[in-house]
């Protein structure tokens, strides 16, 4: 019987070994032909001390959730900590991936901050700074809940012109601009003060070197989308247009 136990401690360990070589082979590559030398330090977790921080990936615990992924809230050496965790999809390891890439390179208020990464698990876990106040979708849809607060026109007005910082940083502050491919309010969160962060590259994509739109799939949640996107050519000036949406909706 011990020798059982040995042996399935040892696969366990090997695992992860095995995951983790795998897991920072694809961050490297993928960072090496992205990053345009901007990168943030990152620090790595061990799966249990994630497992610790969420008590076990409890669902009280959710956030939110989005693309292959659930958003946990944690406590990670006493600080509070936002946890990505990839569920089961057919493209988790993907959208896992383009996060970390992409999320490693930001350096905005007004963009989630990458704390850190686990590389022992099949997919990568996310580490993220803590944002305390949810979702602007949690603001928008559940009115009947307890101690809801309703979204002021000062407030919408003040969520747009940030998340709007935030998007202009990813087409100017890099040489490649960035298009974030997934603003809705699920992925509008929020800190202290209600300042808005935008959060999850699933979608996004790097533009290719003297262009200024994206040619292919129409990526996104549609109810959100200009016209024009649905024409199979995205353009810049689009985002504005859902960022105006997704505060509209708040009323």
């Amino acid at each position: 019987m011990s020798s059982f136990f040995r042996k399935t401690e040892h696969l366990g360990k090997a695992d992860k070994e095995t995951f983790m070589l795998r897991n920072g082979k694809v961050f490297l590559e993928k960072l090496f032909r992205s990053c345009d030398n901007k990168r943030n330090p990152i620090r790595c977790f061990r799966e249990n001390e994630l497992k610790i921080a969420t008590k076990n990936y409890d669902r009280q615990k959710v956030i939110t959730t989005g693309l292959g992924y659930e958003l946990f809230k944690g406590v990670l050496h006493d600080y509070p900590v936002s946890i990505m965790k990839s569920v089961n999809s057919d493209y988790a390891a993907e959208f896992c991936f383009n996060n970390f890439v992409f999320a490693s390179q930001m350096n905005h208020k007004n963009v989630m901050r990458l704390i850190g990464c686990c590389l022992e698990t099949e997919n990568p876990v996310l580490v993220f700074e803590y944002v305390e106040y949810g979702t602007l979708a949690d603001r928008i849809y559940h009115a009947r809940q307890p101690n809801f607060e309703p979204v002021t026109w000062t407030l919408r007005l003040k969520i747009a012109m940030e998340i709007a910082y935030g998007i202009a940083y990813l087409h100017v502050g890099f040489s490649r601009p960035i298009f974030f491919r997934n603003v809705k309010p699920s992925n509008i969160l929020f800190q202290e003060q209600a300042v808005a962060k935008l959060f999850d590259f699933s979608c996004s994509v790097s533009i290719p070197d003297g262009e200024t739109r994206i040619r292919g799939w129409v990526m996104g949640t549609f109810e959100y989308l200009p016209l024009n996107t649905l024409q199979q050519v995205t353009a810049m000036r689009s985002v504005m247009f859902i960022v105006l949406v997704c505060c509209y909706l708040s009323s």
